[in-house]
């Protein structure tokens, strides 16, 4: 295996299709698979899901070469998510000054 995209969708919902976890790995990278892989799937997501108006997809402001991939295939921003990670023992450090 070279990478993988995966998509999925609820019936409840046929107008809406995830496309995420796109990765190549790093033996692999450099030859265009990433974008091969997801425009792949979104031909397949065009024949197979006619209801479907929209592919949402996501992936960290840090990760510059699929951005470049989104942005390239006609992905623009849509929703900004924050998440926030802390040291357990820096937590742990702080909590117990009081």
């Amino acid at each position: 295996m070279a990478g993988l995209t995966d998509v999925y969708w609820n019936p409840a919902h046929p107008e809406t299709v995830f496309q995420g976890n796109t990765g190549v790995l790093a033996a692999h990278r450099g030859k265009a698979l990433g974008k091969w892989m997801k425009a792949v799937m979104l031909e397949r997501i065009l024949a197979e899901r006619p209801d479907a108006n929209d592919v949402r997809t996501s992936n960290a402001d840090s990760n510059d070469a699929m951005l470049g991939i989104n942005r390239l295939l006609g992905f623009e921003s849509y929703i900004a998510r924050t998440a926030w990670q802390a040291d357990l023992a820096a937590v742990g450090a702080y909590l117990a000054r009081g």
